[in-house]
């Protein structure tokens, strides 16, 4: 990959230029029409940068809105657990699955319908998740009051989610930390931390996994640093690799490729 600052979209983007690619959860609903009303919309992204997009999502009110208000017209009706989909006969090099997964009754289920009915031999997952260790579950552990996402049904962590793409048949190929959202977007203040900690030790904040692969290929990459330097929201967060272990003070999210 040609991007130098690991920020959650640029990898993104950068993994599906000129790519035939499949996103899922494409919608981002229920703040679908806030984000495409700012340009923040990941699929509204996507179709600058792709070759090819197609997207799906289980929302037919968020997929009707968004073709009505936005004439956004290449997200179709499918369902990865019920594996039922308008769209048949498509082959892509990449598929994304954003901050998806931590919604699933039956993630498992969800990443063999994927593998089965879209991946061929040189096609590559991208899934993002969020991270258990980031630095506001510290709170949890200093007030008891746990705050997650009301749809989220379980935390990720690198370690239980390879565990998961293993049982599926995916081994994982790249690891790193990343950051939350896109470098150009970050505030004077923020890229000036990112500068002085995250540029200079690289090395805190990746690590690279399995670099030759078996059957579906699996790269994951891990969103650990969270710097939340945006206009609206100004907290600080930090975390660094160090021998091996993983030191926290700020995880926000995960990517893996798959």
């Amino acid at each position: 990959m040609k991007v130098t600052e690991l920020f959650k979209h640029d990898l993104i983007l950068e993994m599906a230029k000129n790519k035939r690619v499949l996103h899922i959860g494409a919608c981002d609903f229920p703040y679908h029409i806030e984000r495409a009303k700012k340009g923040e919309l990941l699929h509204l992204k996507l179709n600058k940068t792709t070759d090819k997009l197609v997207g799906i999502d289980n929302n037919r009110q968020a997929i009707l809105e968004l073709r009505e208000l936005f004439g956004i017209d290449n997200i179709y009706y499918g369902d990865i657990i019920k594996d039922e989909y308008e769209i048949t006969n498509y082959t892509f090099d990449v598929i994304l699955l954003p901050d998806v997964i931590e919604h699933l009754t039956n993630p498992g289920l969800a990443l063999k319908n994927i593998k089965e009915r879209f991946m061929a031999k040189r096609t590559k997952l991208v899934v993002t998740t969020p991270n258990v260790f980031k630095w506001h579950n510290l709170r949890t552990i200093l007030t008891g009051n746990e705050i997650v996402h009301p749809d989220h049904v379980f935390w990720p962590s690198y370690k239980t989610m390879k565990t998961l793409f293993d049982r599926i048949g995916f081994k994982v190929e790249f690891f790193t930390y990343a950051l939350t959202g896109e470098y150009s977007k970050i505030t004077p203040k923020g890229k000036l931390f990112y500068k002085v900690f995250y540029k200079r030790f690289p090395h805190n904040a990746s690590i690279i996994l399995c670099p030759k692969c078996q059957m579906r290929l699996v790269v994951h990459i891990f969103q650990g640093i969270s710097s939340r330097f945006y206009v609206e929201n100004k907290h600080l967060s930090l975390s660094f690799l160090h021998c091996g272990k993983v030191f926290s003070l700020g995880l926000g999210y995960q990517l893996i490729f798959g």
